[in-house]
This record gives C-alpha cells, sequence and structure tokens, in this order.
C-alpha cells in the first residue's frame, strides 16, 4: 500500500510546458505499477463474470428448446435428400 501511495502520489516532468506537475488521478502511464494495478482490477472482473455467469449457466444444464418449425423444415430436408441422393452421405 506504500508502494501504491507513492506511485499515485508522484510527480512529474511535462516537458511541452517545463513544469513539474502532480498527478491528479491515478497512477502515471507506462510506470511499473500501472499494469500491476490492471492486473488486480481484471482478476476481480473475472472473477466476477465467473461467479455471476459462469457457475450458473454450469448448473442450469441445456436451456435451449428447439423451435418446431425449424425441426420440422429440416427433417423434411432430410428426407428429400436421402430419398433423392442417395449416396449423398
Amino acid at each position: 500500500m506504500d508502494f501504491y501511495r507513492k506511485a499515485v502520489r508522484c510527480e512529474y516532468v511535462d516537458l511541452a510546458r517545463g513544469t513539474i506537475d502532480r498527478g491528479i488521478v491515478g497512477t502515471p502511464q507506462g510506470g511499473t505499477m500501472s499494469p500491476i494495478l490492471s492486473n488486480i482490477m481484471l482478476h476481480e472482473l473475472d472473477h466476477w463474470l465467473n461467479v455471476q455467469f459462469v457457475e450458473p449457466s454450469k448448473v442450469t444444464g441445456k436451456t435451449s428448446i428447439p423451435n418446431p418449425e425449424y425441426v420440422k423444415v429440416h427433417t423434411k430436408i432430410s428426407n428429400l435428400r436421402q430419398y433423392f441422393l442417395p449416396s449423398y452421405r
């Protein structure tokens, strides 16, 4: 936490204006702290998505129901193919 506080409160040199500025919010881009904090946040996001969406979908099983009209048409096409093109397989 001490390292994070120091990284957030650090000052940087603005070469375009020739001034030394203090960061307002967050860590400086390109610093060593930025990728570490990004990985921590992405890990938390991955964990949340896993708990909210992936695990419940594994428990519920098959949730989709085939459309009866589609099944009827698909069966008819398949039967016609087998009748007219017996060596189609």
